[in-house]
């Protein structure tokens, strides 16, 4: 294993081990967030994949609506509730 990884490793889909180990890379970030997303949330808001001439894609699931119309719902009857505490 030389400088660019293991032999047939695209350069891309690699840490940049010269920055530290705390160091990760755009995409990688996007994969945690995506899987902590659907973990939390107890099903996939983030669908995708890891195949194709691009190296894969992910998009938003059904689910995802009803967890951002739960969200604004919580939000507007916690401004409510901020509206109360000032009165």
């Amino acid at each position: 294993m030389g400088r660019g990884g293991p032999a047939g490793a695209h350069p891309g889909n690699r840490l940049h081990r010269r920055r530290g180990p705390r160091h990760v890379d755009g995409l990688q970030l996007c994969l945690v967030l995506a899987a902590n997303m659907n973990r939390l949330a107890g099903k996939g808001l983030v669908a995708q994949t890891f195949r194709g001439r691009d190296g894969g894609k992910a998009w938003l699931t059904p689910a995802r609506d009803a967890a951002i119309t739960q969200f604004w719902g919580l939000a507007g009857k916690f401004r409510e509730w901020l509206k109360d505490q000032e009165a």
